[in-house]
């Protein structure tokens, strides 16, 4: 049985170098220092060794450089492990006489396929080859017949060339963190003018629409331009109503998350009840079917937002279809859960479903359904707050369904 002597000062690393070579039916040794392997290697023969560089004592380079000076010992191969995060890592081991290098952390399976082609390649040049050196790569043989000069050439131009790509990398991954700190920033600034814009707007819009109602109620008939005056009230109204969603959206951006436990079941319902009130006069018939125990993970205030501008939506479009259907259910879908609101409106073209979600975008003209185009926006930003992901499925007056769901992590799947 090949014998194995791994020497590591942690001891959690040395069991779990022991146990992934024990399970390829290695014999493992463990020395948790290198004065300790010094030890085991005059009592006993390896053909392998393992080892740490950075340990209490001496290090894995002085090792290496004792084993490969004694006659006893510089025919046993010798892996350094290293982080690499020093570059002349690999130099300092090349001086020292390290046969090969294994980097931390490391895959089981890398680990076992290099330690059998450190092996396997000691074994051939053991085998007494005149004109060239043999050794097994990635599962392959290859004959060597370079010098020890050209090889070590050749090993320090290509490191090189990997340290020069690190250093190119590492310099990228900066400069792309600075980007999306920038990014970060800008957005931040982008969030507040639209909140302060947004809010400062109100105050003006205020006085339109209010001096324009005082007049509309105290000159009922007579006012000349009677006309023009309700188109200015209308405007002021749908104006002060893009203004009250781009808050909204802004508010929602900027929130913080407290999440818990909701019951979207019982928030549709509350949302309903609000729905069949205010729209009491107009005799509508509307069958809504909510599933029961809708439960999930996630903050119930946006989460109600949810409901309302999504059960807002169904209610609206359902505006010219008798009886009216609206339902919310769930399903399992890949080990998580997804809500789904269908209702049997209006519908949409399913070739533009991909706008549903971005802010001002409409599929219907106003003087057919009201509204600002932020609703959907909203919901969208909402459950990407959560983790989650939202799409819609539709067509021209055959209704549309919206299915969402949360984060995995945070959804409670008990029904």
């Amino acid at each position: 049985m090949t014998k194995i002597l791994v020497v590591e000062d942690s001891a959690t690393q040395a069991e779990e170098l022991r146990l992934i070579l024990e399970e390829e039916e290695f014999a493992v040794t463990a020395a948790f220092n290198a004065e300790q392997a010094l030890e085991r290697l005059g009592a006993e023969s390896f053909d392998l060794v393992i080892s740490d560089i950075i340990m209490p004592g001496m290090t894995g380079y002085e090792l290496c450089r004792q084993l490969k000076a004694s006659p006893a010992h510089k025919r046993v191969p010798i892996i350094l492990l290293t982080t690499l995060s020093n570059p002349m890592d690999v130099i300092q081991g090349l001086e020292s006489g390290a046969d090969h290098f294994l980097t931390k952390p490391y895959e089981a399976a890398d680990l076992v396929a290099r330690v059998n082609n450190i092996l396997e390649t000691h074994r051939l040049r053991n085998g007494g080859l005149q004109d060239a050196n043999e050794i097994v790569f990635l599962g392959r043989r290859f004959a060597i017949t370079s010098d020890k000069e050209q090889i070590l050439s050749l090993l320090v131009s290509t490191f090189e060339d990997t340290v020069r790509k690190n250093r190119q990398l590492q310099q990228s991954q900066a400069e792309l963190a600075e980007t999306l700190e920038k990014l970060k920033e800008a957005n931040q600034e982008l969030e507040a003018f639209s909140y302060s814009v947004s809010h400062d707007l109100r105050a003006p819009l205020r006085s339109i629409l209010g001096f324009s109602q005082a007049l509309q109620r105290s000159y009922p008939e007579g006012l000349d331009g009677r006309a023009y005056l309700d188109r200015i009230c209308g405007a002021a109204h749908r104006m002060s109503e893009l203004i009250d969603d781009l808050l909204k959206l802004s508010q929602v951006t900027r929130a913080e998350l407290n999440f818990r436990p909701v019951d979207l079941s019982e928030l549709a319902r509350e949302v309903v009840e609000e729905l069949r009130a205010r729209d009491s006069e107009s005799q509508r018939q509307v069958q809504v079917t909510i599933q029961d125990r809708l439960i999930c993970h996630g903050d119930e205030s946006l989460l109600r937002v949810v409901m309302e501008n999504l059960l807002g939506n169904a209610w609206k479009f359902t505006r010219d279809v008798q009886p009216a259907d609206i339902r919310l259910e769930a399903r399992q879908e890949g080990g998580q859960r997804v809500f789904q609101l269908r209702d049997n409106g209006a519908g949409f073209d399913p070739d533009y479903a991909s706008k549903l979600f971005a802010p001002f975008q409409r599929l219907h003209r106003a003087d057919e359904f009201p509204g600002t185009g932020i609703g959907l926006a909203i919901v969208g930003r909402i459950i990407h707050r959560h983790n989650g992901r939202i799409y819609a499925e539709g067509a021209v007056n055959r209704g549309a369904t919206i299915h969402f769901s949360l984060s995995p992590a945070t959804l409670n799947l008990t029904t």
